[in-house]
């Protein structure tokens, strides 16, 4: 009786699997969300005759594939009282967003990067051993008799394959933004260290003014003492950022594999945030996140986990009807291997969403910033034109010049930081789009053997 129903179950598993899977083959996402199934042989393959529990997990990958485009919540941003950005830009043609963002030295320092980081090299070198070890196992002779009969150690195999090539290309990206982010924050500091530089001159020059219009009696000591206030608060300013760029630069320099003397030459004496913002769409969707690779690094972990856990045909319709109509979780949910699977990937997709949102809800906010600090800085520069003649001049107080001028400097830094931040959240949402990385990532080349350091991995 036992043997009986163990014959049969595999039958009704291929029989609803082929249905279930040819169901969700009609979705448009599906193909976005296997346009990588050139690494992973067993992805939406054809059923096989032979006892194998891959089917289970077909039909559950095809489900997760199609509930990644439908059946979320559309996130909405702060963006939908903006001018909303074309579809087009929803999309990037170029997956390695660095090198269409304008900049050609932020461009070169994270293609730097990848290249030599040591902990990346050996990633890829583990990610090829790996690889090979499970190809020369599945070539073993006593393997392919076993697989004669149980198909579930291939598709194991391939699914853990393809995890870690996702993971390494997730690493790819994470550390090509890192770098960005990195680079961001030192031109912010490099900006208004050299904007502190050329409001230095000013000040001295009022220091002088003042000076002089106390010889000549028309002024008491307090002026000539505010100017002085002025003038060493600003030198004060400037060695404070001098060291904050420094350890940002350092920072930077470790990141990409430089020396800082190199970093430093190539940032030059002056330089500026880069206006790589752009206004964000209105809404958050599945569909802009289906290409994470951690999302489809932790899709072909839990296919694997499947498999090996043997679904039941009864598990798999209650994780697909969980899938379409969310239940309350219960007690009882995590012992059904199928049902926990889809809640764990449907709570990395809701965060990837809510990482995506917030960093659109960023852009749009510093956007709006940004150009409420340019309407002020312009305000800013006419007040203390007026208040710089009107001390000259005799007619105005250095206590007026004084807090004009801070407060254009205030608004000077806030506008780098708005446009930094702007950037920022940019490079955020590219990042939280799973952009950064391309399917050459997914089977790196070996590290070169003949370089002038020898590579040691732990």
């Amino acid at each position: 009786m036992i043997h009986g129903n163990r014959a049969a179950r595999p039958a009704r598993s291929v029989e609803q699997a082929s249905r279930i899977a040819g169901f969700f083959r009609k979705g448009d996402c599906l193909g976005k969300q296997f346009r990588y199934r050139s690494i992973v042989s067993y992805a939406c393959k054809s059923p096989s005759p032979r006892p194998s529990f891959a089917p289970a997990a077909l039909a559950l990958t095809c489900a997760l594939a199609l509930s990644a485009c439908a059946g979320t919540t559309e996130r909405t941003t702060p963006a939908s009282t903006l001018a909303p950005i074309p579809a087009a830009a929803r999309a990037p043609t170029e997956p390695y967003w660095w090198r269409s963002a304008g900049d050609p030295l932020l461009a070169e320092l994270v293609e730097t990067g990848l290249a030599q980081n040591r902990d990346l090299t050996c990633q890829a070198l583990s990610l090829r051993r790996a690889n090979e070890r499970a190809r020369s196992h599945a070539r073993r002779i006593d393997t392919r008799i076993g697989r004669l009969f149980d198909t579930r150690g291939t598709d194991v195999d391939a699914a853990q394959e393809a995890a870690r090539a996702f993971t390494y290309a997730d690493r790819r990206a994470d550390l090509a933004a890192r770098i960005a982010r990195s680079y961001i924050a030192t031109r912010e500091l490099q900006e208004m260290l050299e904007a502190r530089h050329s409001a230095l001159a000013t000040t001295r020059d009022n220091a002088e003014i003042a000076a002089f219009r106390e010889e000549a009696g028309l002024v008491s000591g307090v002026d000539t003492g505010l100017a002085g206030t002025a003038l060493a608060a600003s030198n004060d300013d400037i060695g404070t950022l001098q060291s904050r760029y420094e350890d940002s630069r350092h920072a930077l320099a470790q990141l990409v594999g430089l020396s800082d003397a190199a970093l430093e030459a190539k940032l030059g004496e002056t330089g500026q945030v880069p206006d790589i913002g752009a206004l964000p769409p209105e809404e958050s969707t599945a569909e802009d996140i289906a290409r994470r690779a951690d999302l489809l690094a932790l899709e072909r972990r839990l296919i694997a986990h499947l498999i090996e856990s043997k679904v039941s045909d009864e598990d798999l319709a209650a994780a697909l009807a969980d899938l379409k109509a969310p239940a309350a979780p219960s007690e009882t949910d995590t012992a059904t291997p199928a049902r926990a699977v889809v809640r764990q990937w449907r709570e990395a997709r809701d965060a990837a969403l809510d990482e995506l949102a917030t960093s659109r809800d960023r852009m749009a906010l510093s956007a709006e910033r940004q150009s409420k600090l340019d309407a002020a800085m312009s305000r800013a520069r006419d007040t203390v034109e007026d208040a710089r003649l009107a001390y000259r001049s005799g007619t105005g107080t250095m206590a007026t010049l004084y807090v004009a001028e801070n407060a254009m400097r205030k608004l000077g830094d806030a506008r780098i930081s708005a446009r930094s931040a702007r950037a920022q959240a940019t490079i955020g949402s590219w990042d939280a789009q799973g952009l950064g990385w391309s399917e050459a990532d997914l089977d790196p080349p070996s590290p070169p053997a003949d370089g002038p350091e020898v590579l040691v991995c732990e």
